[in-house]
């Protein structure tokens, strides 16, 4: 499933000591929404409830924010700070992202010097064909055109401020730095950049053509492997099955090795309580070099590990029965 942008709402604002920004039309529940609100005479903001915090840019009032949408968003909702400031801000509506707070890795930013050129900072995704969502906002009002290559959602300027978001698709090749994106208009003034990465989301037994991609050495009882890559635990670390909680949080982990014809592979793996294959409830990345990959903070139980081309190559592979070991 690719991650696309639904819409998105943005504006400028004379000095005042707070930002409302309309809702996108067309947000469902579980849609990912992102905004980014910059207020250049305030370096404090205090977010709507149900809004979390991913960036602030170093050196900027600009703060990039998330939701993940309940389905009865409507009107409007107002960042605040204390010091009377024009501002501008966006809300971009993105459907087709993983789970948690869809963002793969951490965003980085620019607080760029007088320039008409809006540099927003290099990335590096570590999946294949995740989205590349740029966030450029100036101290001018003059409307600024995104890069070549990228989409626009449409912005807004006024009020000596500007802001617009531009996106792409990442190519389906091995995964590398993006580079810098550089969007520009007329204002040769101070601007602040974002660039974050979206992931997809998983699709547990998509139907591909017969391959090699396969989990390998992984024993019904897994045992401690250094150096692997560290797991995010969703649903605050617990979890859940029918009659209570099995475990807490931290006690348990599950380790082992991905392939690709052989060979040590880079791959989304991703973790179920064994017969839910629905419910995923956490997920990480197999190291390229050697193919390791753990889950921490399992409870003591038994489950299905799943490994996902992120090339659409090969099938989705499964190891079956796994019973987690005390960390």
């Amino acid at each position: 499933m690719a991650v696309s942008v639904v819409n998105s709402s943005s504006l400028t604002q004379a000095a005042q000591n707070n930002l409302p920004i309309t809702y996108p039309a067309s947000i469902s529940k579980n849609n990912l929404l992102i905004a980014v609100v910059n207020a250049p005479s305030s370096n404090t903001m205090v977010a709507p409830t149900g809004w979390n915090l991913l960036a602030t840019a170093s050196g900027s009032t600009a703060f990039l924010w998330y939701k993940r949408a309940t389905g009865d968003e409507g009107g409007s909702d107002s960042w605040n700070w204390t010091t009377n400031s024009v501002s501008c801000g966006i809300i971009v509506n993105l459907t087709g992202n993983a789970i948690g707070n869809g963002v793969d890795g951490t965003p980085t930013s620019n607080a760029n010097g007088a320039s008409t050129n809006k540099t927003a900072p290099t990335i590096t995704p570590r999946y294949t064909a995740d989205m590349l969502l740029n966030i450029y906002t100036d101290t001018s009002a003059n409307a600024i055109t995104v890069p070549g290559g990228q989409s626009n959602t449409g912005g807004a300027q006024g009020n000596t401020m500007s802001i617009i978001a531009g996106y792409e698709t990442l190519s389906a090749v091995p995964v590398a730095a993006t580079g810098t994106r550089v969007a520009t208009n007329a204002g040769n003034t101070a601007n602040t950049c974002f660039s974050l990465c979206i992931s997809p989301a998983i699709v547990a037994g998509t139907l591909l053509p017969a391959g090699v991609f396969a989990i390998n050495d992984i024993p019904k009882v897994t045992k401690p492997i250094s150096g692997a890559v560290a797991g995010v635990i969703a649903q605050n670390g617990l979890i859940a099955i029918a009659g209570g909680t099995i475990g807490v949080a931290g006690g348990y982990k599950i380790a082992g090795t991905v392939t690709s014809n052989g060979a040590p592979a880079r791959k989304r793996v991703f973790i179920c309580l064994r017969n839910s294959p629905g419910t995923v409830l956490a997920e990480t990345y197999s190291d390229a070099t050697t193919g390791l990959y753990t889950f921490t903070g399992l409870g003591a139980a038994t489950y299905d590990v799943w490994a996902q081309d992120p090339n659409n190559v090969y099938n989705n592979v499964s190891a079956a029965i796994i019973v987690s070991v005390p960390s």
